[in-house]
């Protein structure tokens, strides 16, 4: 069953009532105080009708008063030390500090630093040409998406491929190309977006002149992303 718990109703108890005692003795204390230094002043007034050296018994009167002074320093100097602590933590006397053992999604992020990752080459029988990748997440509990960053030299391709889940391609640089089987070849450029949905033959690359980069993004299913097909050969590929 759902309750309500009314705001401020639950962990100041103890806090609040140490705070509301000492709160007590600091106003008790200071009342005493002020009436202890008003009546001597107020004496001295009067006499300083009667007498013309008034300011030299004023002093005298107020040096000897050390005592009260001394005894409020250290009254205060008590208090403070009480109540600094909790001043310094930005909360009430008595109040706990938040669990900070529990795991929050804050504490989850991780940051993947670049370079952090080794490149490595295109193996011979995904590509035709000098390729580099570059690693940039693989898929981690319930995830299925894994993404890496892939550079094609000039006149370097793929070989005929198709992913189970459809893939991704997010061009950063550079110029390319991309075909699927039966279609005609397409040039893409920074900034393109394009989509293979799943079970589509298709290739991509550079441009026989120009190198190309590119985002891919796959999702695996029962842990395959995708299945590679025979390489273009350069009829195809259109050098």
């Amino acid at each position: 069953m759902l309750r309500q718990v009314p705001a401020g109703t639950c962990g100041g108890g103890a806090g609040e009532k140490a705070s509301s005692v000492v709160m007590v003795m600091i106003l008790s204390f200071l009342a005493q105080a002020t009436a202890r230094l008003i009546q001597p002043r107020m004496a001295l007034v009067l006499r300083r009708r009667e007498s013309g050296s008034l300011l030299e018994k004023t002093k005298q009167e107020e040096l000897a008063q050390p005592g009260l002074r001394g005894e409020l320093g250290s009254f205060l100097a008590l208090v403070g030390t009480a109540l600094l602590p909790a001043a310094m933590a930005g909360k009430p006397a008595g109040t706990t500090s938040p669990d900070t053992t529990r795991p929050t999604i804050m504490n989850d992020i991780r940051i993947q630093r670049a370079g952090s990752q080794p490149s490595g080459k295109g193996p011979a029988g995904w590509f035709t040409g000098a390729v580099r990748i570059d690693p940039l997440f693989q898929p981690e509990g319930a995830a299925r998406a894994a993404a890496a960053s892939v550079t094609f030299e000039p006149g370097t391709r793929t070989a005929w491929h198709t992913h189970p889940l459809g893939q991704t391609l997010i061009v950063t640089a550079g110029k390319g190309r991309v075909q699927r089987e039966g279609g005609p070849i397409e040039e893409i450029f920074p900034g393109d977006v394009v989509w293979f949905p799943p079970g589509l033959r298709h290739w991509h690359g550079a441009t026989p002149t120009t190198g190309m980069t590119h985002i891919a993004i796959q999702e695996q299913l029962d842990g395959k992303v995708v299945e590679w097909l025979e390489q273009v050969s350069d009829e195809e590929y259109g050098a």
